[in-house]
């Protein structure tokens, strides 16, 4: 985690981390297309550990992403049992 914080600190302008770490906070699911926005979500999160700092985060972000539809049903329930 060092190494790509470091390699992040080094190779990347502020703006763009920013950029990064904003669609990354605000990302969304569209078009039911669960295995793109995963696949996405899990590339920003590399890109971007501090705003996932730890596992929790990480999920609570995932699943904010997700539409009502999918997080109101036992999915979102069972994530905290």
């Amino acid at each position: 985690a060092a190494v790509k914080n470091m390699m992040i600190d080094e190779f990347c302008l502020i703006e763009e981390v920013q950029r990064l770490e904003d669609e990354l906070r605000h990302l969304k699911l569209r078009d039911t297309n669960i295995a793109a926005y995963t696949e996405r979500f899990n590339k920003l999160a590399l890109l971007c550990p501090d705003v996932v700092a730890n596992e929790k985060k990480k999920v609570e972000l995932y699943i904010k992403g997700l539409p009502e539809v999918i997080k109101g049903g036992q999915l979102h329930q069972s994530c905290y049992a």
